[in-house]
């Protein structure tokens, strides 16, 4: 059932990378490589936990940014969430693209609406993670971006490692809701239950709904193994074969995988244990759990214009 509407803004000048982002997390990537300046604004549809989410992708030229401000409330008006997208590799442009993005937020604070905000620091590219010039200039765009006492989260992304951005996009959404904290306990009692170092719930877009880590040297393995997940769908979908649970031995530690309802809704669950019998385990704990789930992903985001 679709509920309430959402907004999200994906801001940042012309380049940074926004359009590719967008398709990307909808996984049309074919279209990625006809992509053109994006004229004014373009909306787009998702459906995530049941709600209608409205994505609008704000044209950066110089033209249409001016439109924005003309047009204050019709752009900025009622938004939830504001995704900025800030160009790595085009270091003469920083000053330029943070003065946007503080114009931008002058508004949002007139209106009296500052909405959660998520920067990406776009276009870092997996051949270039190591160079010195680019390292020296992330840190750059962390600082500049972050000096305003925002409550802002600064995101490493590229469109080579599609996880950077579902990571991203998922920890906006997921910061919409009052249950967050709920989820996560939930999540802890079952890694309790089942003896898991790190849990990982997606929904049906990948979104990643909620996390579990034991420490953080779980919680980077655990994010290491997130490619496995498109593994397991595609298999899992094949006609021929019925996947039904991927289970993995890792050293000390096992791998586990599986598709499950939550009322009508799919979710992927993913868990590492130190049990070599999670298999048998999840499958006696898995009613319990999901009916838990039911009630804590009920009403599970919040938009601005409700709160």
């Amino acid at each position: 059932m679709v509920k309430q509407m959402i907004k999200i803004l994906f801001a940042g000048l012309q380049n940074s990378g926004k359009s590719s982002i967008i398709l990307t997390l909808q996984k049309k990537y074919s279209q990625i490589g006809g992509i053109r300046p994006t004229k004014g604004v373009e909306r787009v549809g998702l459906d995530i936990l049941g709600y209608n989410i409205r994505v609008w992708d704000l044209g950066g030229q110089e033209e249409f940014r001016e439109k924005y401000f003309e047009k204050k409330d019709e752009y900025f008006s009622e938004t939830d969430l504001l995704f900025y997208v800030v160009d790595l590799l085009d270091s003469r442009k920083y000053y330029e693209s943070l003065t946007y993005f503080l114009k931008i937020i002058e508004v949002f604070k007139e209106q009296g609406n500052l909405p959660k905000i998520v920067i990406f620091i776009h276009k870092y590219d997996p051949d270039i993670q190591n160079d010195e010039m680019i390292l020296k200039n992330l840190e750059k765009v962390r600082v500049l971006f972050t000096q305003e006492n925002l409550d802002a989260e600064v995101f490493n992304t590229t469109i080579y490692n599609e996880w950077t951005l579902i990571q991203g996009f998922s920890f906006g959404v997921v910061s919409l809701s009052k249950k967050e904290k709920a989820l996560q306990t939930r999540l802890q009692e079952f890694a309790e239950k089942t003896d898991s170092t790190y849990i990982l719930l997606l929904d049906k877009n990948r979104v990643m709904i909620g996390s579990y880590k034991e420490d953080e040297m779980h919680r980077i393995l655990g994010e290491r193994l997130m490619p496995i997940i498109d593994v397991y769908s595609d298999i899992s979908t094949f006609s021929m074969y019925k996947l039904t649970n991927l289970i993995a031995q890792l050293s000390d530690l096992t791998l586990f995988l599986k598709l499950i309802q939550v009322k009508d809704d799919p979710f992927y669950l993913m868990i590492i244990s130190r049990s070599k019998e999670i298999g048998a385990i999840i499958e006696e704990l898995l009613p319990e759990f999901v009916k838990e789930l039911e009630e804590t992903l009920e009403d599970f985001l919040v938009p601005f214009q409700n709160v």
